[in-house]
């Protein structure tokens, strides 16, 4: 989608070099240091006293060979190259003949994220054979239990944690969920009261004794947990569906379409209430297609994976990305169909700056999945912003091929033919789509962003006129409208009426703002148009243009000392090689103006003001 408008350029909403000999030293001496100190030789550590011995003495050649290993996999690891990490890893496990926490944990993650859950459970074993109390460990391995069916063990884990921090969000539902899976819905009710005495985590702790109610068939129960977190605070949005799918679920249709009244007073945008009271309207002695409305946002508890993944969002959530990845690896590994596990995985992947591993992710989710187009859009995004524009044009066109009315695929696509310059074939495509849409104020703008592409500027005028003619607030429009007519001079009267008309509706858009004080420009009202422009550089990331006017107009004013400052940051714009594809190609033509005004400049200092020229 397009933030502002000018002639020139459209701006799109889309818009480690390690220090290794160093880093060496340190994991070297972290290994060292690794087990508590005791009389026993340090874990992948070459003891001085065996230099004395023959320099083929097998356990120092074993030793060093451990170091080796470990050391070329943290490299890889670090270098996001699991396969080699594994390997190297797994060879300096073998090697060593003492435990190392930080290499046994590190090869159990890897083993996860393969999915060898039996190799992952021998090897945290051993990492906590020497820490025994590392509470990162026990996670994993209460995760590693829990999945391969060891329930037991696995909440014994989880108590002991709870028990050491009675504030552990984690354990608590994790314990909460395995419970749920054992159909031990009292305790797991149990556990969840305990932690809802702490009030940062009540809210949370209500809805899913909610769910565990649900799942046990004590629906009025459920009710009134998930009443109490809509009622009760930031996640109360999230209960809506539930409160009103246990209603149904046990026949309280009056209850329902007093609650869809509720919320609806309260929201009336809120979709889900509108579509099941106008179903329950209609005949409220039937709610089956009530019901049906609900049947795509049903809870799934009894997936074994639930806990894991609800935990993996919330630590999404709070940016602790390891700790995410390390349990949506854990569902993965178990259930490897898990689309929303596979998709959230990506979503941490590209939050973390892996491009590459989020697109291979997403990739995974296959054609007659639920979750395909969401995916590929995704992928789409990511690929377009890594600049990999072939690539994100045949996910996108995969995705819209599934579904043909997805309008966010759609405009992705446009988007992304229309940054590899493939103008004619973007023009052709939201053509035909906008031609079975003639209301549609969205696509008649696209179409006529994508004439202007093609120079075609008489008809993507046009096509602006219709879309304010459609939808009279449509601020994108009224803003190109307003820019072609300050450009050219015309109408100024009307350009003027047209920005502010858009600025109502998005007062700080740096771009509207540009437009209405080069309209004031071309009126010859340069104070205006210095305060507008000025405030309009305040709201823009350096935009050349946007700085251009400004610079211009502070020449009109013979603030010659500041119109000078402003032109030399444009070509040092320029000239930092930051902008690319279409910013370069209008920061360069900037650059080139601005080198002109500044040899004017001289000129223009020595002469009476009368006598100013553009």
């Amino acid at each position: 989608m397009l933030v502002g408008y000018r002639p020139t350029y459209f701006r799109r909403n889309f818009i480690v070099v390690s220090h290794r000999l160093f880093w060496l030293l340190a994991v070297t001496l972290c290994l060292a240091g690794c087990a508590a100190k005791t009389k026993r030789n340090e874990p992948l550590a070459i003891q001085t006293q065996k230099l004395s011995k023959s320099p083929m003495d097998p356990e120092l050649q074993k030793n060093s060979s451990a170091i080796y290993h470990y050391l070329v996999g943290e490299l890889a690891y670090q270098d996001e190259d699991f396969e080699r990490a594994l390997t190297n890893f797994a060879k300096a496990s073998e090697l060593t003949s003492e435990p190392a926490p930080s290499l046994h944990s590190r090869l159990a993650e890897l083993y996860v994220r393969e999915g060898s859950l039996e190799k992952a459970r021998i090897e945290i074993e051993k990492a906590l054979e020497v820490n025994p109390e590392s509470e990162q460990d026990l996670f994993l391995y209460a995760g590693i239990l829990e999945t391969t069916g060891k329930e037991d063990e696995s909440s014994q884990i989880y108590l002991r944690l709870i028990k050491k921090d009675k504030n552990r969000l984690d354990a608590y539902l994790l314990l909460a969920g395995l419970y749920a899976k054992q159909e031990r819905y009292n305790e797991g009710v149990a556990v969840l009261k305990r932690l809802a005495r702490n009030p940062e985590y009540r809210t949370l702790a209500w809805y899913q004794i909610g769910g565990l109610l649900e799942q046990k068939g004590d629906l009025d129960g459920a009710a009134r947990y998930y009443l109490k977190v809509y009622s009760g605070g930031s996640r109360g949005a999230n209960a809506v569906a539930d409160v009103i799918r246990v209603y149904l679920q046990a026949g309280r249709v009056d209850s329902a379409r007093q609650f869809c009244r509720r919320v609806l007073a309260r929201d009336p945008h809120n979709a889900i209430a509108r579509r099941v009271q106008d179903s329950l309207n209609v005949d409220v002695e039937n709610f089956t297609t009530a019901v049906a409305q609900l049947q795509g946002i049903k809870r799934h508890s009894r997936d074994a994976n639930e806990s894991h993944l609800k935990l993996a969002l919330l630590e999404i959530e709070k940016q602790n990305y390891d700790e995410a990845l390390r349990q949506l690896n854990l569902v993965l590994a178990v259930n490897p169909e898990n689309s929303e596990a596979r998709f959230y995985l990506a979503s941490v992947y590209a939050a973390t700056g892996r491009s590459k591993d989020a697109v291979t992710e997403l990739k995974k989710i296959g054609t007659h999945d639920p979750m395909f187009v969401r995916a590929r859009t995704f992928a789409a995004f990511v690929l377009m912003q890594s600049g990999a524009l072939e690539d994100a044009e045949q996910v996108a066109r995969e995705a819209w091929a599934i579904d043909k009315s997805n309008r966010k695929v759609f405009f992705y696509l446009i988007s992304i033919l229309r940054d590899e310059g493939k103008f004619v074939e973007a023009e052709r495509l939201v053509s035909q789509v906008a031609n079975e849409f003639p209301e549609d104020a969205e696509l008649r703008f696209q179409h006529g962003v994508v004439l202007h592409d093609l120079k075609r500027e008489s008809e993507a005028l046009e096509k602006m006129e219709q879309v304010i003619r459609i939808d009279p607030g449509f601020s994108d429009a009224l803003n190109y409208i307003a820019y072609n007519l300050a450009e050219r001079g015309r109408d100024l009267s009307r350009a003027l009426e047209l920005v502010k008309r858009a600025l109502e509706s998005k007062p700080e858009n740096a771009y509207y703002i540009d437009t209405l004080g080069w309209v004031y420009y071309q009126m010859g009202d340069y104070e205006s148009a210095e305060k507008e422009l000025g405030r309009a550089v305040q709201f823009s990331d350096k935009d050349a243009v946007i700085l251009e006017h400004y610079g211009d107009t502070l020449q009109k004013r013979r603030k010659f000392d500041e119109a000078r400052q402003v032109y030399n940051l444009i070509i040092e714009i320029f000239s930092s090689g930051k902008l690319t594809n279409g910013r370069a190609e209008e920061g360069k033509a900037a650059a080139e103006r601005a080198k002109d005004k500044l040899e004017r400049l001289n000129i223009l200092e020595s002469s009476p003001p009368a006598g100013v020229e553009d």
